[in-house]
């Protein structure tokens, strides 16, 4: 069953690594937050889909939200293990942080962060429309 409560997370990038940004939005697909990257910064997706998750966060613990989507598995990883996989190399100690920091205001305010079923919901709401295939959440 589609989701009713929360809010949801994504990430594009422009090549990976590239630049690229995070958006949070409602489940109506309103934007709520977002972070766009200087040119000058490249990361990969995976930073961004983190960088997400951190927004969305804040953005919860400000308005009493309760549950985070994100449609990244790894993302979601890199927060349940506080780190990122033992391959990544670029921008590790940031993500190391940024991993901490989001388990540990998760942990102490309630917050659950799940994974968007998009094979079952559609698109998350918060998608750039950036890619093909999948069909989008009206």
């Amino acid at each position: 069953m589609k989701p009713e409560f929360g809010i949801t997370s994504d990430a594009w990038t422009s090549g990976n690594p590239g630049i690229g940004g995070a958006r949070v939005t409602d489940l109506k697909g309103n934007q709520l937050d977002f972070h766009n990257t200087p040119a000058t910064e490249l990361h990969s997706n995976n930073f961004f889909e983190l960088l997400g998750i951190s927004l969305a966060v804040r953005y919860a613990l400000k308005n009493g939200i309760k549950v985070v989507y994100t449609d990244s598995q790894t993302a979601m990883a890199w927060v349940r293990n506080r780190m990122p996989g033992k391959n990544v190399k670029m921008d590790r100690d940031m993500l190391i942080a940024r991993a901490n920091l989001i388990a540990d205001r998760c942990e102490k305010y309630g917050i659950e962060i799940k994974k968007w079923n998009t094979s079952e919901w559609g698109e998350i709401p918060s998608d750039y429309g950036r890619k093909s295939g999948g069909k989008k959440v009206a």
